[in-house]
């Protein structure tokens, strides 16, 4: 069961505030009543809603896991460069799904596609506080004082980052691994 205002901003209906238009204005009909309640629960599998008299289908919340090889870019569209879109089988075009966050071009490792906004956004808005654990291969050993650099925050590009925890990979046989 799910709320029949969610389903129909799910459906592509509008947003929320002009869900609760239509609805008022009772173009809604759940097994052909017109609902005029936004909060009204329904089961978009057992029964039928309809807009301005068409049914509507739902949109089928998806999720897909990902080891994005390097060499891609993690963007939908890309003029020069290949995106992560392109490793997607070509059944799951019609689904409308987007990377979740991203990973450099040269990055390896665990990619999800959804076409749940609204998980899109647990995930990466800050204020969720979604933890993110990344496996670092290095080209030389990580001393402590860079460790202690980086828990304390550098400015990049894109303003300013820093770690909740650094540590050594106690399988490795040098300070290489983070």
């Amino acid at each position: 069961m799910e709320r029949l205002d969610k389903f129909l901003c799910d459906c592509g209906a509008g947003t929320r505030s002009q869900v609760k238009l239509i609805l008022k204005a009772g173009r809604v009909t759940v097994d052909g009543k017109v609902i005029k309640d936004n909060s009204c629960k329904i089961d978009p599998e057992k029964q039928e809603i309809c807009l301005d008299g068409e049914i509507l289908g739902g949109k089928r919340r998806c999720v897909v896991m990902l080891n994005k090889p390097a060499g891609f870019v993690t963007a939908t569209e890309d003029p020069v460069e290949r995106t992560v879109m392109e490793l997607l089988p070509a059944d799951m075009k019609h689904l409308d799904l987007k990377p979740v966050g991203r990973l450099d071009k040269a990055t390896e490792g665990l990619l999800l596609f959804t076409n749940d906004g609204e998980l899109t956004k647990k995930l990466t808005h800050p204020s969720f506080g979604a933890r993110k654990i990344y496996h670092v291969e290095l080209d030389k050993p990580l001393t402590k004082a860079d460790m202690q650099k980086l828990l304390d925050g550098v400015e990049l590009e894109d303003g300013f980052s820093s770690f909740d925890d650094i540590q050594y990979v106690e399988t490795a046989n040098s300070k290489k691994v983070v």
